[in-house]
C-alpha cells in the first residue's frame, strides 16, 4: 500500500486458485506421475516386469530384464516378443491372450526364459491385464521372479529320486520301508521275490502280524514283537544282522534272509520316522553249509569204517588161515564136515569182498570196476550155509 505521507504503511497479497487450471494445463498429470514411478520401479526392481501390448510387442522392461537377458533395455523396448526370445515367445502369448481377453489375472506359472549367451533360467510368472483410461485392455504387465536355483535343486532331488528307485528297484538285496508304527509302506521287487508275496500283499500289513509266519534257526517260533524292524522303532538302534525263517507261500518252503533293521530319524527329531529294512536271502547258502556239514559227516564216517575195515581183514584172514588148516585135518570120509568147512571158507571169502568195498568207499575211489554179482549164485551159497543152523 502506497502512501506519500506514510512510505512504511505495508503491502498487499493477492492470491488465485490455479490448481484446476495447472489440471487442465497437464490432463495426463497422473499418467505421467505413474509413469515416473514406474520408470523407478523398472530401474531399482529385483523382480523381471515386462509390460507388453496386444500385439505381443515389449513396450517396457525392468532393468533386471535386461541384465538377464545380457541384453539393453532399448535393444529390447518397442521390439517384438519373438525377436528378443524367438523359441519361446508364441508358447508366452498364449497365456498373455487368455489373460487379456478374460481380463483376470493368472498366477504361478513356470516358464523357461533363455539369455543370449545361451543359460536358461527359470521363473515364477504373473501376469496382469494393464487397463487404459477407459478401463479397456490394453495389454499385459507380466511379473517373473527367477527361481532358477530352486528349479536346479528341484531337478537335482528329482535326478536323485531317479536313482534311489533305480537301485531300489533293481538291487538283489530285499528292501522293506516301514512307517513310525510298523506298517509297511514300500517294498522292492526282491523283497517280493523272496518272501513270496506280490507288492501289494505286503504293504499296508504290520511287521508283527502273526502272518509272516517266521521261526528262528532252531525251528522254535519267531514272534512278532521280535522282529528286528520293530526293536530297532523301540530300541532307537541298528538291528542286526538276524538270521530268521519266513514262509514262502508260492515255494511252499522257508526262505531264510538275514535281516538289518536301521531307523530313520527326521531332521531335528529324536524318534524314528520309520525303519529301513534290508534283508539278504540266505536259504542256497544254508542249504550248502548242511551239504558241508553232512560232507564231512560222511567223511568222518568213511575213516571210521576205513579203520574198522582194516582190522576186520585181518580178522577174516585168521579164520581163512584156520579154516584151511582145519580142512587139512578132516579125514576124506567125513564129507559132511568138509561141506561146512568149504561154506564157510566161502562165507569169509564174500566178507573179504565187502570189506574191499568198504576200504574202497573209505578212500572215496569210483566202485564202477567192481565185479557183478550173480544173485542167484548168492542167494543159494547162502541158503546152503545157513540150513544147518536153521
Amino acid at each position: 500500500l502506497l502512501d506519500p505521507e506514510k512510505p512504511d504503511m505495508g503491502t498487499t497479497f493477492t492470491a488465485l486458485d490455479i490448481e484446476q487450471r495447472k489440471e487442465k494445463a497437464h490432463p495426463h498429470i497422473e499418467q505421467l506421475k505413474l509413469l515416473k514411478e514406474r520408470a523407478t520401479l523398472l530401474d531399482y526392481s529385483p523382480t523381471l516386469i515386462f509390460y507388453k501390448d496386444t500385439k505381443n510387442n515389449i513396450l517396457q522392461i525392468s532393468q533386471s530384464v535386461a541384465k538377464a537377458t545380457g541384453l539393453k533395455r532399448d535393444q529390447i523396448e518397442g521390439r517384438p516378443s519373438k525377436e528378443i526370445y524367438p523359441e519361446m515367445a508364441d508358447e508366452y502369448f498364449k497365456d498373455d491372450l487368455e489373460v487379456m481377453q478374460s481380463g483376470q489375472p493368472k498366477f504361478g506359472i513356470i516358464e523357461p526364459l533363455h539369455s543370449s549367451d545361451g543359460q536358461i533360467y527359470w521363473l515364477h510368472t504373473d501376469k496382469v491385464p494393464h487397463l487404459n483410461n477407459n478401463n479397456e485392455v490394453d495389454g499385459i504387465v507380466v511379473f517373473c521372479t527367477d527361481i532358477t536355483s530352486l528349479k536346479q535343486a528341484e531337478i537335482e532331488i528329482s535326478n536323485s529320486e531317479k536313482k534311489y528307485r533305480t537301485l531300489f528297484e533293481t538291487t538283489p538285496q530285499g528292501i522293506v520301508i516301514h512307517d513310525s508304527e510298523g506298517n509297511i509302506i514300500d517294498v522292492n521287487p526282491a523283497a517280493s521275490g523272496i518272501l513270496g508275496r506280490t507288492k501289494e500283499e505286503i504293504t499296508g500289513s504290520h511287521s508283527e502280524s502273526p502272518q509272516w509266519n517266521c521261526i528262528h534257526e532252531d525251528g522254535s517260533s519267531f514272534p512278532g514283537e521280535s522282529h528286528p524292524a520293530i526293536v530297532a522303532l523301540q530300541t532307537k538302534n541298528i538291528v542286526g544282522p538276524t538270521v530268521m525263517g519266513v514262509f514262502n507261500h508260492e515255494k511252499n518252503q522257508f526262505s531264510w534272509i538275514s535281516v538289518l533293521a536301521t531307523p530313520i530319524f527326521d531332521e531335528n527329531s529324536s524318534q524314528p520316522s520309520g525303519v529301513f529294512a534290508s534283508f539278504t536271502d540266505i536259504t542256497e547258502s544254508r542249504q550248502l553249509q548242511k551239504a558241508f556239514v553232512q560232507a564231512q559227516k560222511m567223511e568222518a564216517i568213511g575213516r571210521l569204517t576205513g579203520g574198522i575195515a582194516h582190522d576186520f581183514n585181518n580178522i577174516l584172514g585168521s579164520v581163512l588161515g584156520f579154516n584151511e588148516l582145519a580142512e587139512d585135518l578132516v579125514s576124506d570120509d567125513n564129507l559132511k564136515l568138509k561141506e561146512f568147512l568149504e561154506q564157510s571158507k566161502k562165507a569169509t571169502l564174500r566178507a573179504r569182498e565187502l570189506v574191499q568195498q568198504l576200504l574202497i568207499y573209505s578212500r572215496g575211489e569210483s566202485i564202477d570196476d567192481l565185479p557183478t554179482i550173480n544173485i542167484k549164485e548168492e542167494v543159494t551159497n547162502t541158503i546152503k550155509l545157513l540150513t544147518p543152523v536153521l
